[in-house]
């Protein structure tokens, strides 16, 4: 067994599922998401891999029906990549894998419900993140802004924002990582499959985001554009000059 993977202060848990079926995949981020949990999902191990250089999951659930062979060397590459926790799907039990050379922190055995692999998700969180966040509602605050990720209620100055999903999932990403440029790829990568279109789709609702959050839309101070690279969020809404 490897140690639970890091778990960063002051962010929404990170899960990234490489799993098959579209249908079960969209069931466990909607629990997840509901949960106050940030899900990415990948269905190949190369758009995986960069999943975890962008997203930088704590924890990384591995269907080993989809990934096959390639399964023990995406673990072992993610672990280079990033000290997260691992959850191996596997179509039969344990023993009878060539995965010996893997550690993991938890094994199910196919098919697996969505209730219960988000059971096992919460299991492998808790033990390297003490109390259960949701024992204590997980907040993202900078100034006047806050955003309680288990209700999915965003308030400023005490004034409820009336937040689409695809936006409110936007702002929780930039707030977790103040000061962070994110690339548009990143955003399309990590948002893509619930929320985008394409790449231009991310402009959209940065501007109707910013239409609910900035003082002044027009000059943005919070959620700042970074002219050939992406966007931050800046906690101090120190006006551009």
């Amino acid at each position: 067994m490897t140690g639970p993977g890091r778990t960063h202060p002051g962010r929404p848990h990170r899960v990234l599922l490489v799993q098959d079926g579209p249908i079960v995949v969209d069931l466990v981020m909607g629990y997840l998401q509901r949960d106050g949990i940030l899900p990415a999902a990948a269905g190949d191990a190369e758009t995986a891999l960069r999943l975890v250089h962008s997203l930088l999951p704590d924890l990384i659930v591995v269907d080993v029906a989809l990934l096959g062979a390639e399964s023990a060397s995406f673990c072992a590459q993610a672990r280079q990549r990033v000290d997260a926790s691992f959850v191996l799907i596997t179509p039969t039990a344990q023993g009878h894998l060539p995965l010996d050379e893997v550690a993991v922190d938890g094994f199910l055995t196919a098919p697996v419900s969505p209730r219960e692999l988000v059971q096992c998700v919460w299991a492998v969180l808790r033990r390297g993140a003490g109390p259960a966040p949701l024992e204590k509602p997980l907040e993202l605050v900078a100034g006047d802004l806050v955003l309680d990720q288990v209700s999915r209620v965003a308030t400023k100055g005490g004034r409820t924002l009336a937040l689409s999903a695809p936006e409110f999932d936007l702002l929780a990403l930039l707030m977790s990582d103040p000061g962070r440029v994110f690339r548009r790829d990143e955003l399309f990568e990590v948002l893509w499959e619930k929320h985008f279109e394409d790449l231009a789709s991310i402009a959209v609702h940065v501007h109707r985001l910013r239409e609910k959050i900035e003082d002044d839309p027009a000059r943005p101070a919070v959620l700042v554009t970074v002219w050939g690279a992406g966007y931050r969020f800046d906690p101090q809404g120190r006006a551009p000059r």
